[in-house]
């Protein structure tokens, strides 16, 4: 074992819950925090031999932890990674019981929504999938599917009962 994977051990085991407390605001919670850094010191060891000593390990460890924050919040804002609004003030899909009910919605959706934003509609309105399900299956980012889903949902409050024919 080389002198700097002992050293990166040693600050591994003598520092994460100092980083993590550190992190802990940047990242959102204390588990996300966790996840950045135990994120962090895995990229380390992968880049460990780039490491050539003549600057101190905090710092070369610091630009990947800061590098493993900006991945992370990038993965949070477009695939909604512990986003708690998805199921806020949107009815679950499963409330729609109603067979009729549902093939009215699904039949509104294809005739009045603009092509670019029926698979989203159908998919969680019909299918029941949730936001990141969708996000995986459509390639849309996390923002337009809420984007999208909240904007049918103030149309369905608005037209109230006239979207069943």
């Amino acid at each position: 074992m080389s002198d700097s994977m002992v050293a990166l051990g040693d600050y591994y085991s003598n520092n994460f819950d100092e980083l993590v407390k550190r992190y802990v605001n940047r990242a959102g919670s204390v588990q996300n925090a966790e996840d950045v850094v135990q994120e962090a010191f895995a990229r380390a060891l992968k880049y460990l031999p780039t490491f050539d000593g003549k600057k101190p390990l905090e710092n070369w460890f610091s630009r990947i932890l800061q590098n493993s924050l900006r991945e992370f919040k990038v993965a949070e804002r477009n695939y909604g990674m512990n986003m708690s609004n998805e199921d806020a003030d949107i009815p679950d899909p499963i409330c729609l019981e109603n067979k009729r009910l549902v093939n009215d919605v699904k039949r509104y959706i294809e005739k009045n929504m603009p092509e670019d934003e029926r698979e989203i509609l159908i998919l969680y309105y019909i299918r029941g999938y949730s936001f990141q399900d969708i996000v995986r299956i459509t390639d849309e980012k996390y923002r337009r599917v809420n984007y999208v889903v909240y904007k049918f949902n103030d149309t369905i409050q608005k037209l109230g009962e006239e979207i069943v024919t």
